[in-house]
């Protein structure tokens, strides 16, 4: 069994993802492609990601300030700072602020999205074009439904 291992927190790259922004605490080369972990900063009520379903990873959210809303196959609820969801690989989902200023941790296992926002982030500087951002969703197995 290898050792505990510690992943430095600060010095990490801020990514501006499609308004929200994101630090990729535990990356998937931290983690020899076992989990992923993003903090993210949702600055208006009602941003979020539409439905959509994942063919690689689940898909975990936690709650740290504010609240969002998560619709996991048809299932609606509303998670509170403190609370948290799972979206399982090949089940639709969908998530959205219901407050200013919420704070979710996205993890993912096995790991992936780390990359996927960190293309997104350069992708989506300026105005991107929607067939980008479903072009790279869809080489991270995410397909919008």
């Amino acid at each position: 069994m290898r050792p505990a291992q510690t992943f430095p927190l600060t010095g990490k790259p801020v990514l501006a993802v499609m308004g929200q922004t994101g630090v990729n605490l535990v990356t998937s080369a931290e983690s020899q492609g076992k989990l992923s972990l993003t903090h993210f900063h949702v600055p208006k009520s009602g941003m979020g990601v539409p439905a959509h379903v994942h063919r690689r990873e689940d898909e975990f959210f936690h709650v740290l300030q504010g609240a969002i809303k998560v619709n996991v196959g048809g299932i609606e609820t509303i998670l509170e700072a403190g609370q948290s969801a799972i979206g399982p690989r090949d089940v639709v989902h969908a998530w959205e602020s219901l407050a200013d200023d919420s704070v979710i941790l996205v993890a993912a296992t096995p790991a992936g999205l780390d990359e996927m926002f960190v293309e997104l982030a350069r992708a989506t500087a300026g105005r991107p074009k929607m067939e980008t951002i479903l072009s790279i969703c869809r080489r991270f197995g995410i397909e919008f439904v």
